[in-house]
């Protein structure tokens, strides 16, 4: 069993949006062996595309006995992540079918394999920080003014970066160095 097929207990079409979303995440994630045409001149390859009536669709499985189980015997492949794969399809307007007759089988069309390169190529956006007009303690460090205590005459001490303040309602204030 493959980690796809742990995740698919469910058939895709019939799962809820966020188990739709961990699937394609898998999917994105699990190595994939896409059938060709012919065995790779170089660089090039050109995958086996089949006719469907939603569209042109190109197989792949997460197991190369698998593929060769569904082709009928010995077949090329190229193997990818399937992140690769998705993207270069969605450039394409093709689908992609994966592990057809398995319980992880997928038929994803073109629209949804642009919208998993789409999330897979999001970043999260940094938040700039902005001063205002100079520096004030960490929340932690200031105290609040109880009235009580205010009337009271007690001191009020207040954090700074390099020790101590206090101030009483007389008006006396002082400081205590704690480098």
């Amino acid at each position: 069993m493959t980690p796809l097929d742990e995740i698919c207990q469910v058939p895709f079409h019939q799962a809820d949006a966020p188990a739709r979303a961990r699937i394609l995440s898998r999917l994105a994630d699990t190595e994939l062996f896409a059938a060709l045409l012919a065995e790779p001149a170089g660089d090039r390859a050109e995958l086996r595309l089949f006719d469907l009536a939603e569209g042109r669709f190109a197989l792949a499985c997460d197991r190369e006995e698998r593929l060769a189980g569904f082709v009928g015997g010995p077949v090329a492949y190229v193997a990818l992540p399937g992140r690769v794969l998705a993207r270069a399809l969605a450039q394409e307007g093709r689908g992609l079918l994966v592990n057809p007759g398995d319980v992880s089988q997928l038929m994803l069309d073109a629209q949804t394999l642009g919208w998993l390169v789409q999330a897979l190529e999001a970043r999260p956006a940094l938040a700039r920080a902005e001063t205002r007009g100079g520096w004030a303690p960490p929340r932690q460090m200031r105290w609040r003014c109880w009235p009580s205590r205010w009337r009271s005459g007690w001191p009020i001490w207040r954090g700074w970066s390099g020790g101590w303040r206090w101030s009483r309602p007389n008006g006396r204030t002082g400081a205590r160095d704690m480098r």
